[in-house]
């Protein structure tokens, strides 16, 4: 193994490591957006707060969906 196949797998691995973790901030601003969307609903009536609730909460599920397959395939 040579010095540069050395510092690319560190590199790799680095840069995996920093999506993940990127990836983790997504999820907790996802769940964050899905608490204000909720609140929100309590505090103004729309007509149309379950369409609402339900783009949020697809909006966590996708991003914890992202996280998985992306652990998974890194």
């Amino acid at each position: 193994m040579t010095d540069l196949q050395f510092f690319e797998g560190i590199f790799s691995s680095f840069t995996k490591l920093g999506l993940l973790f990127f990836l983790f901030l997504y999820i907790i601003f996802s769940f964050i957006v899905l608490k204000q969307v909720n609140l929100m609903t309590k505090t103004l009536e729309v007509g149309f707060e379950s369409v609402i609730k339900a783009i949020a909460l697809l909006h966590l599920i996708v991003s914890v969906a992202v996280f998985v397959y992306a652990f998974f395939v890194l």
